[in-house]
């Protein structure tokens, strides 16, 4: 009975915001100025960079928050820009040698790594065990088909287990056409300084990976969804030289804070990525990735909420806001977020983090992140219907689920979040919108605001997201993992 009780007061607290609305003017402002060209990309460790931040901290500042990072508005972020510059690869089997340096893309540790001799063997998803001892590892940076529901699995975790079991070097196998864009990258690889656990880290193109096991690489995928896979050692020995430049600087999430009128009860946590792709087209007229939906939007709908929030009745909760660094190259502000959070993981209360929001219209169906792990879904399913939409836990949802701010969150054990009529699949057009952005928009210069970018859905998007993170900013309001999630709370 009390938990029903805490429900409703933490309804009726987010219902009555109902007239506070989120500004299209305002986020269009935001957007248009986060994603000129003046901005160069805002590629981290760029004066793109520089300009991003100082606009996100003036941002923050008049929207009436409080610096929350460890360093004023800052929360330092120490990365590793590497780009490949020399690859070779040569290995044999049976008794012939194969020549795939041009099949191969690898970033050493340091300049210049080289591994003689050492023995392939391939890893399935990543799954360890001592075979894999000394080895080059093949394996697949993807979620094996046996995975029905969303396990605390991803790269970082793949890799650490690998590293745990002695594997020298990891080459994650890549269909040719993705192996083809990867290698025509202009951009380098961002990393925390413990991603790069290996000598030699990199990807393989999969025609050539086919070629390594044998011809039967499909057979071996069939033997890796089984639950009891184990790594396979192959019968063939590599050496490979990987020449890598490497430069080391110091990112940042921009951290803020509307103190809770009760002090001590906990935080509700909203994310967005302020990072896009850089100059990322050199040879062409218009040579910048201005990520204007992805991610301008977001950062102007936490701009939007922390307006909302100052506007509305006091959080009896902390409401923190982090604009994260380099989301776009493994979530790794975020990750870093996690590792020193502004608010004690095991006291926030929730997370809502805001990507990509501006591509629909009105009353879209609200693809929905975080379904059926927590307790907040009649909440939220309340909240959605108030607005004359429905929530969509379906493929959509699915297909952000590991990619964006909110999973490293939820790998920590914080009820984590996304709430976008973006990613829903179930409206008239069956996700055709995003669909099409995916393709022929998302990190490229055709990430512009243009007539395209359809601000009354992310509006809708906005509220939704102010409503609940207002239910949860009530002291008294919980959110709990069900006891048969695979994710849930830290000890205390």
């Amino acid at each position: 009975m009390r938990r029903l009780l805490l429900a409703a007061t933490a309804l009726v607290l987010a219902t009555t915001a109902h007239a506070r609305t989120a500004s299209t003017t305002r986020m269009a402002a935001d957007i248009a100025a986060l994603s000129d060209d003046t901005m160069e990309g805002r590629f981290p460790g760029t004066a793109g960079e520089t300009k991003a931040l100082a606009w996100i901290e003036a941002a923050f500042t008049k929207a009436g928050l409080r610096p929350a990072g460890a360093k004023g508005w800052r929360q330092p972020v120490p990365l590793v820009a590497r780009a490949p510059r020399t690859a070779s690869l040569i290995a044999r089997v049976g008794g012939r040698s194969l020549d795939l340096s041009a099949d191969v893309i690898l970033l050493g540790q340091d300049a210049r790594e080289t591994i003689t001799d050492a023995p392939l063997a391939f890893a399935g998803h990543g799954v360890a065990s001592a075979d894999v001892a000394g080895a080059v590892v093949l394996f697949r940076d993807t979620d094996s088909s046996a995975e029905t529901t969303p396990q605390p699995l991803d790269a970082t975790t793949r890799t650490a287990a690998l590293k745990a079991a002695g594997a020298r070097a990891v080459l994650a196998i890549l269909p040719d056409a993705a192996f083809d864009k990867r290698k025509a990258r202009v951009f380098p690889t961002l990393q925390l300084p413990e991603d790069q656990a290996f000598a030699i880290r990199g990807f393989i193109r999969e025609s050539a990976a086919r070629m390594l096991v044998g011809g039967d690489l499909a057979a071996l995928d069939a033997q890796a969804a089984k639950p009891d896979f184990q790594p396979k050692p192959l019968s063939v020995r590599v050496t490979a030289t990987a020449t890598t430049q490497v430069r080391r600087f110091v990112s940042a999430n921009i951290v803020g804070r509307i103190p809770g009128a009760k002090p001590g009860a906990g935080a509700v946590l909203y994310t967005a990525h302020w990072d896009a792709f850089g100059h990322c087209r050199p040879a062409e007229p218009d040579p910048i990735c201005n990520g204007a939906v992805d991610n301008a939007s977001g950062v102007a709908g936490i701009l939007e909420l922390a307006r909302l929030f100052r506007a509305g009745p006091p959080p009896e909760r902390d409401i923190v806001f982090v604009a994260t660094t380099a989301e776009e190259h493994g979530l790794l502000g975020s990750r870093a977020y996690v590792a020193a959070p502004a608010a004690p993981l095991v006291k926030t209360v929730a997370s809502i983090n805001i990507d990509t929001i501006a591509l629909y219209g009105k009353g879209h169906p609200v693809g929905y992140v975080g379904a059926g792990l927590t307790t907040a879904d009649p909440l939220l399913t309340k909240l959605a219907a108030d607005q004359g939409r429905v929530l969509d836990p379906g493929g959509g949802a699915r297909f952000v689920y590991k990619s964006s701010d909110a999973w490293p969150l939820l790998k920590a054990g914080v009820p984590a979040f996304v709430l976008s009529g973006v990613i829903s699949r179930a409206g008239p057009d069956r996700g055709q919108a995003f669909v099409d952005f995916i393709a022929k928009r998302v990190h490229t210069p055709a990430d512009e605001l243009t007539a395209e970018v359809d601000l009354i859905g992310a509006a809708e998007d906005v509220d939704l997201s102010y409503r609940a993170g207002l239910a949860f900013s009530h002291a008294d309001a919980r959110v709990d993992f069900h006891p048969t999630s695979p994710f849930q709370r830290p000890a205390r």
